[in-house]
């Protein structure tokens, strides 16, 4: 059965082409490197993605998790010139976390990545209160309906998200210009 190997990204003007049959459209966000049953490798955007394996595939990247990645120069141009390559380096780094000595503590990252929120400890993982905005430490596997509430926010009895209060300070600030 075919795998979700990696997702990853790349920088707008340094975008790839997406390897599905008669696609060839370029793309540089949400990139899903797949390995298919023969043990080839396809490249894809999204959106044929989405098209060929929407359902069939864990949402999960055995490689990042379900974030995206954003790539160096030297991953894109492995991406695009020796795929096979650059998952040897996600495999290898991936290897040298969990092999970290046991005196140091334990950190796993999903392929090493911190800046997808997505990093899991001894603690959980962090992520960001969606009625403040502060970083917090979570054990929930996914994110609940109303979004992460820090302890803060529940002991201060926050109910309304911090994007709701900053929708209705623009709805406030736009009325207040257009009476004037």
């Amino acid at each position: 059965m075919a795998k979700l190997l990696a997702i990853v990204e790349v920088e707008k003007i340094r975008s790839i082409r997406c390897c599905a049959d008669g696609c060839n459209r370029p793309v540089y966000k949400r990139i899903h490197v797949i390995e298919e049953d023969d043990r080839s490798i396809l490249v894809l955007g999204s959106k044929c993605y989405g098209i060929l394996y929407k359902g069939q595939l864990s949402s999960q990247a055995v490689y990042t998790g379900d974030c995206s990645r954003k790539l160096t120069e030297e991953e894109r141009r492995l991406l695009v010139e020796n795929t096979e390559q650059l998952i040897k380096a996600f495999h290898q780094e991936r290897e040298s976390i969990l092999n970290k000595s046991p005196q140091e503590p334990q950190r796993i990252l999903v392929a090493g990545k911190q800046g997808c929120g997505k990093q899991d400890d001894n603690f959980g993982r962090t992520v960001k209160c969606h009625f403040c905005g502060e970083p917090m430490i979570t054990q929930l596997p996914h994110t609940p309906a109303i979004g992460f509430k820090c302890q803060q926010c529940k002991a201060n009895d926050v109910t309304i998200s911090l994007a709701t209060r900053r929708k209705n300070a623009l709805r406030r600030s736009k009325h207040l210009t257009s009476n004037e």
